[in-house]
């Protein structure tokens, strides 16, 4: 209600002792009467002159061949009501009554609108709802996980309406895929039924690794095939994982509670069945830069490793050259007091054929481990995505720049850019040439 509905139901001040009143004293007193005793009231007839302003509100007349009353439907309550509202249709009306008093008239504001006879139906279907919950129809423990790349998506709707063209177009936008559709009535009297023969049919497809099962908006009357009993068990017991994408995001049926996952809407459902390519491609790069990054930083250990291993043993070196000059000024004393020249050649020889062992030990240990680390740093060459290009191969783009992996999606005279391992190159297509072994999308 905004600040002019408000402003209507402002008092007006009475003419004080007037004997007689005047008629907005009148309209007022009136109107603090009738609106008090007839708030949260409930009235049935027949709809006339359904008319929405720019701004929301519904404005339409309830009849029968009595009467008329006038109703209004303001914006902020018109967009949470789901049933559609047309001339000549019966309906049940919640709401209150207010007096216009600028007009003398009187009104019905709704606050909530229904089709004759589905309230019995909604209470059919909590007490439904209910039995269901209790069986654990709904319970977390029996959702399944949807797969990160479906090798096929199976789709039930109609062939013929907007979901199916909202799914295949976010499909090709996010990560273009197989899809294998299952047509059928979405709403009716054999809507169910075919429902559940197309969820057997896509649920025993080898192939099909997750289904959506949905249709576009509509009143509750046209999405009530997704509140039968026999639809929400085909969900429940099928093996394939379901994702239920009925109507908008107020829409609140049966399926959503039973499927795998629930989605506001049909796209909403293609987005969460496909990862995005960009994302996935993005998220490579990244791993690609995190393991170069982790092979780096192991290389910088082994060199700190090696500087620590050649410290120790330049350390080693040095204290086996001072123990042998220890031992050569020992041997050198007791020369002098012997003077036995043959023992001190002897000796001498002995400790230059250690010097040059211990050299030969020290450069033979540098050589291993700068080998470890050519092994190392070719083991990283090989992870890197480039490496494919630089033996030979090439990827295709079309002329958008998608990825070509099927000669089947192009055609003679297409143009296609081929990148190298040192380039591209702007080619046309001069012929098709499809894979022997190719099965048909509709298998």
């Amino acid at each position: 209600m905004g600040d002019s509905d408000a402003m209507m139901r402002t008092p007006h001040p009475s003419s004080g002792g007037d004997a007689i009143p005047s008629v907005s004293s009148l309209t007022y007193r009136l109107k603090g009467v009738v609106e008090g005793a007839f708030s949260k009231i409930q009235v049935e007839g027949e709809l006339s002159n359904v008319k929405a302003s720019a701004r929301g509100h519904v404005w339409f007349t309830l009849r029968d061949p009595g009467a008329e009353l006038s109703a209004v439907i303001w914006a902020s309550t018109a967009r949470r009501i789901s049933a559609e509202l047309r001339d000549g249709k019966k309906m049940v009306a919640s709401g209150d009554i207010e007096i216009y008093p600028p007009h003398g008239r009187y009104r019905l504001i709704v606050r909530s609108i229904r089709d004759v006879g589905l309230g019995d139906r909604l209470a059919e279907l909590q007490a439904l709802r209910e039995r269901l919950a209790q069986e654990g129809l709904f319970a977390p423990e029996r959702k399944r996980e949807l797969p990160l790349l479906p090798r096929r998506i199976g789709v039930v709707t109609s062939e013929t309406g907007d979901a199916l063209r909202d799914i295949l177009t976010t499909l090709e936008r996010r990560f273009p895929s197989r899809v294998l559709l299952a047509p059928c009535r979405v709403q009716g009297d054999r809507a169910a039924e075919e429902i559940v023969e197309a969820i057997g049919r896509l649920d025993a497809h080898p192939e099909v690794d997750v289904i959506i099962v949905g249709r576009g908006g509509g009143s509750i009357e046209d999405l009530w095939a997704f509140n039968e009993e026999r639809v929400a068990r085909a969900i429940a017991d099928a093996v394939t994982p379901i994702v239920s994408a009925v109507g908008h995001e107020p829409d609140h049926l049966l399926s959503d509670d039973v499927a795998d996952v629930r989605a506001a809407t049909p796209t909403a459902a293609a987005e969460l069945v496909v990862p995005s390519l960009n994302d996935l491609l993005a998220g490579l790069d990244a791993w690609t830069q995190t393991m170069v990054r982790v092979v780096e930083r192991r290389l910088d250990d082994e060199r700190s490793r090696n500087q620590d291993r050649l410290r120790d043993m330049s350390r080693a070196i040095q204290g086996r050259i001072a123990q042998g000059r220890a031992r050569q000024a020992e041997l050198r004393a007791r020369l002098r007091n012997l003077h036995p020249t043959q023992r001190l050649a002897a000796e001498r020889g002995a400790l230059e054929g250690l010097s040059r062992r211990l050299a030969t030990a020290q450069r033979a240990g540098i050589l291993a481990r700068r080998n470890r680390l050519a092994r190392v740093r070719g083991a990283l060459e090989m992870l890197s995505p480039v490496a494919c290009l630089e033996r030979g191969y090439s990827i295709v783009r079309d002329a958008e720049g998608r990825v070509v992996s099927e000669a089947t999606r192009l055609e003679p005279g297409d143009a296609v850019r081929v990148l190298l391992h040192r380039g591209e190159i702007d080619a046309t297509v001069s012929g098709i040439h499809p894979a022997n072994n190719s099965k048909g999308e509709g298998s």
